[in-house]
C-alpha cells in the first residue's frame, strides 16, 4: 500500500465509480465523482493505493480515510471486484490501523462481507447505530469522544 499520487487518478476514479463500490457506500454515493472531487480526494493526503503482490505495480483498490472530526478518521476500503477475496483489503486495513489505531468504519448493516474484512483486519464492533450502519473501530475502547 503506497500514497496516491496524480498518475494514479485514472485508476482512483474508475474504482470510485464502480457500481460495486457505489452500491456499498453510505452516502452520496449514487452519483459519479467527478475531476474536480478526485482532485480533491488527491490533493488530501488520505487516499492509499493497494496494489498487488505479484504484479509490481498494478493497483487493485483504494485505502481512503475521512472525516477527520474523530482523532483517526474514518476509513473505507474497497478492491476491484475480480481481484477481492484474496486479503487485499485485510492486509491494506491492517497496516492502516497500526498507523491510525483510533480509526473507525462505518459500514451498512447489510454489508456482511465488509464487516468481516474490517474484523480480520482487527477491528471491532463497538455499536449498530440505527440507521442501517455499524460502527467499528481500529482499538479497544474507552475512547473519550465516542458517545
Amino acid at each position: 500500500m503506497r500514497l496516491a499520487i496524480l498518475e494514479d487518478a485514472g485508476f482512483l476514479a474508475a474504482a470510485r465509480n464502480d457500481n460495486a463500490y457505489r452500491a456499498a457506500g453510505l452516502r452520496g454515493m449514487s452519483s459519479l465523482l467527478d475531476g474536480v472531487a478526485m482532485g480533491a480526494w488527491l490533493s488530501s493526503g488520505r487516499l492509499w493505493v493497494i496494489e498487488d503482490q505479484k504484479v509490481f505495480g498494478m493497483p487493485v483498490g483504494f485505502v481512503r480515510q475521512d472525516q477527520m472530526d474523530s482523532p483517526g478518521g474514518d476509513v473505507t476500503v474497497f478492491v476491484l471486484p475480480h481481484h477481492q477475496n484474496r486479503g487485499y483489503g485485510t492486509g491494506a486495513l491492517k497496516i492502516f490501523r497500526e498507523e491510525h489505531p483510533r480509526a473507525r468504519a462505518l459500514i451498512r448493516k447489510d454489508n456482511a462481507k465488509s464487516q468481516k474484512v474490517f474484523e480480520h483486519a482487527g477491528f471491532q464492533f463497538y455499536k449498530d447505530q440505527g440507521d442501517g450502519v455499524v460502527v467499528y473501530l481500529g482499538s479497544p475502547l474507552p475512547w473519550p469522544w465516542i458517545p
